[in-house]
């Protein structure tokens, strides 16, 4: 003998209050896709904005420049993976109105093109104008997200704690904040030890693998090939700022960046 469970249009017990809850219900859902407030909706429309792409400055003397649209690409140690781009890890909790808010996670992306989540400003610290002077070895500078992300955040990371680091490798965690602070600021070093005192005040090259040093903390940006983050944009590498040094203290492809240009 089956036994049946009762619905609301069975007219036992509540059926009014439930029928009344269930037609509620429908309203809310057509009002909010009407209004394009549904989550599928809201990522829809984040990831068109995210992924516009963004025309990344030229230089026409090969050096990167203060004010210029840079993306900052690892090359893997396996040559066989496609290049690895620094990008903002954007996801409906970070995304407010189709724009980025602070924190922003950040992951590297298989880099395909520069858009508005992989690229990124170099601007001077203390609110200096140097739009247009060539960016140096040794200064200390700063990397921004651009006008097409709908925020102006920095590149911050700060000393790891248990509770604060990167999920995966444990180092110190890197991330995107609306606020400029010692934290933010970032410093180029040659990937080369032997030539660092000669490069010290040179103009930095585009195109030219780099070490990026934290000022404050002194960790490399560092690309971790061991620990995968799932993201809305699909499986991503995790970022930290971590030092990998061979046995001669030298940085190892981890901590090579370099700044692409157009």
């Amino acid at each position: 003998m089956s036994r049946h469970k009762y619905k609301p249009s069975v007219r036992v017990g509540n059926w009014n209050e439930e029928l009344c809850l269930e037609e509620d219900k429908l309203k809310d859902f057509l009002l909010k896709k009407e209004n394009g407030e549904l989550l599928i909706q809201k990522i829809h429309s984040l990831k068109s904005n995210i992924l516009s792409k963004v025309n990344l400055s030229v230089c026409t003397d090969g050096l990167v420049h203060y004010g210029d649209t840079v993306v900052l690409v690892n090359n893997p140690t396996n040559r066989e993976c496609k290049p690895v781009c620094l990008a903002a890890n954007i996801d409906e909790s970070s995304a407010s109105n189709n724009s980025v808010r602070s924190p922003c996670r950040v992951s590297g992306a298989v880099f395909k093109e520069s858009c508005a989540r992989n690229a990124l400003t170099v601007a001077a610290v203390g609110g200096k104008s140097n739009v247009g002077e060539p960016l140096r070895y040794g200064e200390h500078f700063m990397l921004c997200t651009t006008p097409a992300c709908g925020a102006n955040l920095k590149l911050f990371s700060e000393p790891a704690t248990f509770t604060r680091c990167a999920k995966h490798s444990r180092h110190q965690m890197v991330t995107l904040v609306d606020e400029e602070s010692s934290f933010t600021r970032w410093k180029v070093l040659s990937f080369d030890p032997m030539w660092r005192l000669e490069t010290e005040g040179k103009p930095v090259k585009a195109g030219e693998n780099v070490i990026i040093t934290h000022v404050q903390t002194n960790q490399n940006l560092a690309m971790e090939e061991n620990g995968k983050l799932m993201t809305m944009f699909g499986l991503e590498c995790e970022i930290s700022s971590h030092n990998y040094l061979d046995c001669h203290k030298a940085e190892l492809s981890q901590n090579h960046w370099l700044f692409l240009t157009g």
